[in-house]
């Protein structure tokens, strides 16, 4: 789903070149709008949704329309079904905007961080929602970035950046991950990650890789695209990549396995919520560079391609798209993640 800037004068005010675009995972939305809107949708977002809570967990079912339509007990329109977007994400953001998830977060957070309509802030609101690991249903995650605007740039002012996350379950239950809010300007902590995945310090110590972003597990073997947030990285040298497990060990001279398993080709794009793109690579996997260490089965999979210094105050998209290729033996458990940084690396 395309962001799209709200009626409010101030957002109107914004050079194009910086509005946000793309719905890669997000839906980006200018509070604004939420806060001047007098819909029927904002009114029924003063009070919390109401939804049936199961008597008992259950194995995780499929979330389509008529599952939120249940869930909800609200009538769904104007939503395709999840299988004719490119990105699951995109349904969701479809259905939580249908749902006013973005205001009853906002009505959450301005009560318990005394935010008000008018104390002069423009606010980006970020929509995600879907399954939970481990969970019989999923939930819905808001991002706010609040700050004011800098007239000289019209630019958002760094110095006054905040950033929020709302989380709400699909019985409406709102916890808050990140409390209290963090202020971007106070610089870089591990804890102060915002997105998908793990953050992991190795500390000072580490000669290379110290920080290091798990995104999760990703699959070889289905034609698929995958979406993450990033936030508040470390400002550092970082790269994305790949870790393949249960492969032959590695012995020393020529490694084979990139010839033999997880024959794919790989397309890689990152941008910033406002559109910039940082990278783009498109490759078969194995043109990577496969690394190890002598006898281990795994590998760490990298090419200089997606390479780039994290900024602790932008926020970003990660696009991974996977076409498998003819020829693997095998197909081997993998993930994606991020890293950089460490002493013997030049920032």
């Amino acid at each position: 789903m395309k962001p799209r800037p709200m009626n409010h004068k101030k957002i109107n005010t914004m050079n194009p070149n910086q509005a946000v675009r793309g719905a890669l995972a997000l839906t980006c939305i200018a509070i604004a709008a939420i806060l001047g809107c007098a819909s029927a949708q904002a009114q029924a977002a003063e009070e919390p949704l109401i939804t049936k809570p199961d008597d008992k967990a259950a194995e995780q079912v499929e979330e389509d329309i008529a599952f939120f339509e249940k869930k909800y007990q609200r009538k769904i329109t104007g939503v395709k079904p999840k299988s004719e977007y490119d990105d699951p994400d995109q349904f969701y953001s479809a259905i939580g905007e249908q749902l006013a998830i973005p205001e009853i977060a906002w009505n959450a957070a301005a009560k318990k961080f005394g935010w008000k309509k008018d104390d002069g802030k423009h606010t980006y609101t970020m929509l995600k929602g879907g399954p939970v690991a481990g969970a019989a249903q999923g939930s819905w995650e808001v991002m706010f970035i609040r700050s004011t605007i800098d007239p000289q740039t019209n630019k958002p002012d760094p110095a006054t950046m905040q950033q929020v996350m709302v989380r709400i379950n699909y019985d409406g239950n709102v916890t808050f991950p990140m409390d209290p809010p963090v202020d971007i300007k106070a610089g870089y902590d591990v804890k102060t990650y915002q997105g998908d995945g793990q953050m992991v310090d190795k500390g000072k110590s580490a000669a290379a890789d110290r920080f290091i972003l798990n995104l999760g597990e990703i699959d070889f073997s289905k034609k698929k695209t995958y979406s993450f947030t990033l936030g508040n990285l470390p400002e550092v040298s970082l790269g994305a990549a790949f870790e393949i497990r249960d492969l032959p060990p590695l012995h020393p001279g020529d490694d084979t396995v990139k010839k033999d398993f997880n024959r794919a080709s790989v397309h890689l794009l990152l941008k910033t919520v406002e559109g910039e793109i940082i990278f783009e690579e498109t490759a078969p996997l194995s043109e990577w560079t496969w690394g190890g260490t002598v006898g281990d089965t795994e590998r760490i999979i990298w090419t200089p391609q997606t390479k780039f210094t994290g900024k602790p105050r932008q926020q970003y998209v990660l696009t991974l798209k996977i076409s498998p290729l003819s020829g693997s033996k095998d197909v081997k458990p993998a993930s994606v993640r991020i890293s950089g940084g460490g002493w013997k690396v030049t920032p």
